[in-house]
C-alpha cells in the first residue's frame, strides 16, 4: 500500500492512492488516458474526469510532475530524483536519463546562478534505440 501524505491533500482517497501506485510502478511517462486504462483493472467504473482531478491533486501536492514535452499531451512522472528526459522525435517515447553525476551537476549549476532556483528541467531530443533499429 502506498500512502499519500501531503499537507495540500486534505482528504485520503483510495482512488488517488491507486493512481499514484500505477504511476510509481511504471518507468513510462503516461498520459491521463493511459493511467485511466490501467486503473480500470482495479477500479472498473472510475471516470476519466476523476483520473484527471486526482492527477492534478498529486501534481499540486508535489508527489508527481506533469510535463508536455512539446507534444500537446500532458504526461505524468512519479520519479522525483534529478533526471533529464529524452524525447524521441519519431515515436514520441519519453525516457528518463540520469547519469550518476547528474545530481552533482544540477546542484552545482543551481548554486552557481546568483538567483533563487527552485527546480531545473533538461530535455534531450533525438531518436530512440527502437526507432534507430527500425530505420536501419
Amino acid at each position: 500500500m502506498i500512502t499519500v501524505n501531503s499537507n495540500s491533500i486534505k482528504r485520503y482517497s483510495w482512488q488517488r492512492e491507486a493512481i499514484l501506485g500505477v504511476l510509481r510502478s511504471t518507468g513510462e511517462h503516461p498520459t491521463a488516458e493511459w493511467v485511466h486504462q490501467q486503473i480500470q483493472a482495479v477500479i472498473p467504473n472510475i471516470s476519466l474526469g476523476t483520473v484527471y482531478r486526482n492527477l492534478q491533486q498529486l501534481v499540486d501536492a508535489g508527489l508527481i510532475q506533469a510535463y508536455q514535452f512539446g507534444t500537446g499531451k500532458m504526461r505524468y512522472d512519479a520519479n522525483q530524483s534529478h533526471h533529464a528526459h529524452f524525447i524521441c522525435e519519431q515515436c514520441g517515447r519519453v525516457e528518463d536519463y540520469a547519469p550518476e553525476s547528474m545530481s552533482e551537476h544540477v546542484a552545482a549549476l543551481m548554486e552557481s546562478v546568483p538567483r533563487q532556483i527552485n527546480h531545473a528541467e533538461i530535455y534531450l531530443y533525438g531518436v530512440c534505440e527502437r526507432c534507430k533499429k527500425t530505420r536501419s
